[in-house]
């Protein structure tokens, strides 16, 4: 079928309104997709969120319950606290620019300024609340970086952290949180006007290139998919949206 055309976004942000449809879908028609990794911890609440609501890792970044404000500060969580959340996965490259130490923890949990995060925690974020959804575990500011008994005791939990979450958002093609996602690639997409020529009215459509999709061929040239430590996020998230070159995946 043929009609008028709508008009690709030229940010990958723009593109983000699509996701919680494509996730609602998911939990609902999906029966492959994994319950939880602890079903009995977990409850299905059709009201707030039509999702599994699990409890939540030993901290989580909180986006606050207002929709249209931002008040980001890391949550330390009590036990039976429970909730969807998100979580990232990610290339930290040589630097990671914002990381949560014995020294600042306080100072994180106090609160975190948006103009502080790194232009891919942004992005994350702004996913992360156009789904409704309040958390999401981002491993340098949810673990003490420079606490090894901190580190070593959530490295083990990284079956039930990544399998409870709602959904892992993957960075397949950032090389570092820094320099964020990678943009849309234009080029792709070709706009053509058409007539139609019994109303003589003139319409746009759109058309791209056909999609060449090779798994081996990500996995050798994606700086996420070359990392050892990032193939269990791969294994033990239940769904996972991936930041392609100009694709949601």
């Amino acid at each position: 079928m043929i009609g008028p055309g709508t008009p690709v976004p030229e940010r990958m942000l723009d593109c983000t309104k699509y996701v919680p449809q494509w996730l609602q879908t998911c939990i609902n028609t999906h029966s492959n997709c994994r319950t939880p990794i602890n079903p009995e911890n977990a409850v299905l609440d059709y009201q707030r969120s039509g999702a599994w609501t699990t409890d939540l890792p030993a901290r989580v970044i909180d986006l606050g319950c207002e929709t249209n404000n931002w008040h980001i500060c890391l949550r330390i969580s009590s036990p039976g606290d429970k909730g969807p959340y998100v979580c990232l996965s990610y290339t930290w490259g040589d630097e990671q620019p914002l990381r949560t130490t014995t020294a600042n923890i306080k100072d994180h949990m106090a609160g975190i300024a948006f103009d502080d995060l790194p232009n891919l925690f942004r992005f994350v974020l702004f996913v992360t609340k156009n789904l409704g959804i309040r958390y999401i575990w981002i491993d340098s500011l949810c673990t003490i970086q420079d606490d090894r008994q901190d580190w070593e005791r959530e490295s083990a939990c990284m079956d039930r952290i990544y399998g409870n979450s709602i959904l892992t958002l993957a960075a397949t093609f950032s090389l570092n949180a820094t320099n964020g996602i990678v943009p849309l690639n234009q080029e792709r997409y070709k706009s053509h006007p058409v007539r139609d020529v019994d109303s003589n009215h003139t319409a746009q459509i759109y058309v791209r290139n056909s999609l060449h999709y090779d798994e081996n061929e990500e996995k050798s040239t994606s700086p996420l998919r070359r990392r050892g430590w990032t193939f269990q996020e791969y294994f033990l998230s239940s769904r996972i949206l991936r930041f392609d070159y100009g694709e949601f995946v």
